[in-house]
C-alpha cells in the first residue's frame, strides 16, 4: 500500500510540472504524456504539430501542457469517443491548438427556460479559460450533441521579461 501511495504522489508531482520541460521542451512533454495516455487507454490518440518549434516562455509551455492534459481527460471520461486527435502549430507570433474528439459532444440542460445554456463550465474548462484569458489567448469551445468536441486556443508569444 506504501508503495502504491508512493508510485501516486510521484505522478502527481510529476503531473504538476514535468521535468521534461526544463531538458527537452514542450513537444517531447506532449508526446510522452500521450504516448502514457494511449499505454492505459483504448482511445485513438493522435499528437501533430506544425511550424518550426520556438523556444516559449515557460508560463505558455504549462498552459498548452495543462490544456491537452485537461481536454484528454475530460474527453476520456465524458466523450464515450473511440479518437482524439491533438494538433500543435507554431506560428512566429503566437501558438495554435486544437483538441477534438469524436465523441457525444456536450449536452444542453433543459431545465427551464433560465437554465437552457451549454454546459461549457464546470472547474475543467473555467481553469482552461481563465489560463487562456491571463495570456491574453482565445479559446473557443465547439460541440454539438451527438458530433463531439473541439476546442481551439491561440496564445500569444510574448517573451518573458528578465
Amino acid at each position: 500500500n506504501i508503495r502504491d501511495v508512493i508510485s501516486e504522489m510521484r505522478n502527481i508531482i510529476y503531473d504538476l510540472r514535468p521535468m521534461s520541460f526544463d531538458d527537452l521542451g514542450l513537444n517531447i512533454t506532449l508526446e510522452s504524456y500521450i504516448n502514457d495516455v494511449k499505454s492505459r487507454t483504448n482511445m485513438e490518440v493522435n499528437l501533430n504539430i506544425d511550424g518550426e518549434v520556438s523556444i516559449l516562455p515557460n508560463i505558455i509551455q504549462l498552459t498548452a501542457f495543462r490544456i491537452v492534459q485537461e481536454c484528454t481527460n475530460n474527453s476520456l471520461k465524458h466523450s464515450q469517443g473511440k479518437k482524439l486527435d491533438i494538433f500543435l502549430r507554431y506560428e512566429s507570433d503566437k501558438i495554435y491548438l486544437k483538441v477534438s474528439d469524436d465523441g457525444i459532444g456536450l449536452k444542453k440542460e433543459d431545465e427551464g427556460e433560465d437554465s437552457k445554456q451549454d454546459i461549457r463550465s464546470g472547474f475543467g474548462l473555467d481553469m482552461m479559460k481563465e489560463r487562456v484569458s491571463l495570456l491574453n489567448g482565445k479559446i473557443d469551445i465547439h460541440a454539438e450533441e451527438g458530433c463531439g468536441t473541439s476546442i481551439e486556443v491561440t496564445i500569444p508569444i510574448v517573451q518573458e521579461m528578465t
